[in-house]
């Protein structure tokens, strides 16, 4: 019986892991730039702790440091935890599944820079909380623009 449980748990956390890596290739190679879109009140996210929050059809984690704000993808690209759910120390958040290290500043992994989660752009207005995709530029089209 334990057994079972214990294949039912790790397909349900395969489930888990296609579907956030089926979204994350949703949104890979969008050129368009979203709007901003309130996201909650500044009352609503309290200090070094993320918050997750639907933005253009996709989660992300929202930061409060203090007067600084910050908002990375919310899917931990291992194995697609939420990133809004880990431990913020400083200016990193750690993965509760596994212990990766994200910088919630640009999204790099910190045990490898080569790796990053997208990064948004977060801006308030009075009292709101505004997030926003951050245009990427695809390297191909760079190229032949030169």
């Amino acid at each position: 019986m334990a057994f079972w449980a214990l294949v039912v748990g790790e397909i349900t956390l395969e489930c888990v892991r296609q579907t956030a890596l089926d979204a994350r290739q949703t949104y890979k190679g969008r050129m368009t730039v979203s709007e901003f879109e309130v996201v909650g009140k500044v009352a609503d996210f309290e200090d070094n702790v993320g918050q997750a929050v639907p933005v253009d059809g996709r989660m992300v984690a929202v930061f409060r440091k203090g007067d600084q704000w910050y908002a990375i993808d919310d899917l931990c690209p291992h194995m697609g935890a939420s990133l809004a759910e880990g431990h913020v120390e400083d200016h990193s958040v750690t993965c509760p599944w596994h212990a990766w290290r994200f910088c919630i500043k640009d999204g790099t992994w910190e045990d490898n820079p080569r790796v990053k989660v997208d990064s948004f752009e977060v801006k308030i207005d009075g009292d709101d909380v505004l997030v926003r995709e951050i245009p990427k530029v695809d390297a191909k089209e760079d190229e032949n623009e030169d």
